[in-house]
């Protein structure tokens, strides 16, 4: 036997050795389950159950001040209306008391006391508002800590796993395992965007509060008795409007800026993280990892590795199909649509509940003055008390048509809306399925045309 064909046989042995051992094996690879730090996870979530519990309570109360303010209102034009009669009924200039000033005085007595709930709601709202922009500041503290201690104990778990994983195969094959430690530079993208999120944050707050301000002045202006001081309260709500446009229109601007910074400082750390990757494989096994030294391009690194291995570099023509993107437009269209009407809906309800509000506790307070005034008429027996009942009476039927109105308006885009959500539930699994179709359909006719190119190129036929 010669020494060419000696060799060959021992190759063929070998590999056949290696074959029968790799098959006979069995290689495990359990990774324990990661654990995260729980209780910085459970102060982020105390601190996110805070701020939503804040702001719902913030609300709550700044509508409530609004239904009062409006419950005092309706009271004190009860109280105006009968102090305007006073002297001029039964009792004036008889020797009886006036019934007109008796209910004047109790009506009056129904508004401050709605202006007095209306006050109180104030330090509950400036609490609430409080409380919420700690909550939020806590939260923004918190994240960072979290997302670093969950991504340490996944990278902790995954890499307990891949040492038992080596391990078990460095005992059944004789052949010891290792591994490079994955080089993590995550933390160069996350702060790369957190001044402009800082930003939004703070122009997302004062436009919420320029949007409360605005609100108020409309209220308030819409409460005014002279031209005047409306004038001067529309300004006031312009003023907030413009405000709110324009924190509205900061935000919108620097959401792109945020997603840039994101996009380039994670590529800068994809690259870092990367090239200490192959810098450690390169210690351990002594063979250069990575670009082709002294190339500038992939063009370079192409032509100097043609050179020194003898096999020609290069890339075949890549299909460039993207029809599917357009596959969807239609269905995304009506997506959208379905979207806006669900948005309207929820404004208009919202818009009607206020006002519904607004209505109830008035005629709450209406109601109180006409069964005061009622029941004096009939202990007296004045017919003063009678007329200052039917006053009252009328802002009760008034205000309970503007509720019952406005609970019919709140029922009828709370079904609009509820439509319009599952429509638009409805839509998003068919624009998925027809994206994921028309992207797989994209993705054959890409990979034939690829497939075509190295054909051409290298003269051996491809297949799929």
């Amino acid at each position: 036997m010669t020494t060419k064909t000696f060799l060959k046989a021992a190759i063929a042995s070998a590999v056949a050795a290696l074959s029968f051992a790799a098959s006979a094996q069995t290689f495990t690879a359990t990774a324990p389950a990661p654990a995260p730090d729980s209780s910085a996870q459970q102060a982020l979530s105390a601190a996110a159950n805070t701020n939503g519990t804040s702001t719902y309570n913030a609300g709550v109360a700044y509508y409530d001040q609004q239904a009062y303010e409006a419950a005092a209102q309706t009271a004190q034009n009860i109280s105006d209306q009968d102090a305007a009669n006073v002297g001029s009924g039964y009792g004036g200039g008889m020797g009886y008391s006036d019934a007109w000033q008796q209910a004047a005085t109790q009506a009056q007595g129904v508004a401050d006391q709605n202006q007095a709930q209306a006050d109180n709601q104030t330090p509950i709202q400036q609490q609430s508002e409080a409380s919420q922009t700690s909550s939020a500041q806590t939260e923004t503290a918190a994240a960072p800590a979290v997302a670093s201690a969950n991504s340490t104990a996944a990278q902790s778990a995954s890499n307990s796993g891949s040492s038992q994983s080596f391990a078990d195969i460095g005992a059944q094959t004789g052949v010891p395992q290792g591994q490079v430690t994955v080089s993590n530079n995550t933390a160069e993208y996350l702060v790369a965007g957190a001044a402009t999120q800082a930003l939004m944050n703070g122009v997302s707050t004062d436009g919420y509060q320029a949007n409360i301000a605005a609100y108020q002045a409309a209220q308030n202006a819409a409460s005014c008795g002279n031209p005047g001081c409306a004038a001067a309260w529309w300004a006031v709500n312009a003023s907030q409007q413009g405000r709110a446009n324009a924190d509205y229109a900061a935000n919108t601007a620097a959401a792109p800026v945020l997603g840039s910074a994101l996009n380039v400082a994670a590529a800068a750390s994809a690259v870092n993280s990367a090239t200490q990757t192959l810098q450690q494989i390169q210690s351990m096994t002594g063979v250069s990892q990575g670009q082709t030294a002294g190339a500038t391009s992939a063009q370079q690194a192409q032509a100097l590795t043609t050179a020194g291995t003898g096999v020609a570099q290069g890339q075949p023509q890549v299909g460039t199909d993207t029809s599917y993107t357009a596959a969807a437009d239609t269905q995304q269209a009506d997506l959208g649509a379905a979207t806006q009407q669900n948005q309207d809906a929820a404004v208009t309800a919202a818009q009607a509940w206020q006002t519904g509000l607004s209505a109830l506790y008035s005629r709450n307070a209406a109601q109180n003055i006409a069964a005061y005034d009622n029941t004096m008429a009939q202990t007296t027996g004045d017919p003063d008390w009678t007329s200052a009942a039917q006053i009252a009476q009328q802002q009760v039927n008034q205000q309970g048509t503007t509720y019952d109105t406005q609970g019919v308006i709140q029922n009828q885009a709370i079904a609009a809306g509820n439509s319009s959500g599952a429509a638009a539930n409805a839509m998003a699994p068919g624009i998925g399925n027809t994206l994921n179709t028309a992207a797989s359909s994209s993705a054959t006719s890409q990979a034939q045309a690829t497939l075509q190119g190295i054909a051409a190129q290298t003269g051996v036929p491809q297949n799929q």
